[in-house]
């Protein structure tokens, strides 16, 4: 998995966003505040975290 860095956002290249989602959305226990198929990313405190195939 790569992670690039960027302002406040940390940004996961993943297989299987839908899988993701799902995953880290049981993990942090919040919704994803953006998701559009291939991207979807999360808000925690002041960190964004985005995944995308």
């Amino acid at each position: 998995m790569d992670v690039l860095l960027g302002g406040d956002e940390l940004l996961f290249f993943v297989p299987d966003v839908p899988a993701a989602k799902r995953w880290y959305g049981d993990l942090l226990g919040v919704y994803p505040y953006v998701d559009h198929g291939g991207y979807c990313a999360f808000r925690v405190a002041l960190t964004r975290f985005g995944y995308v195939r």
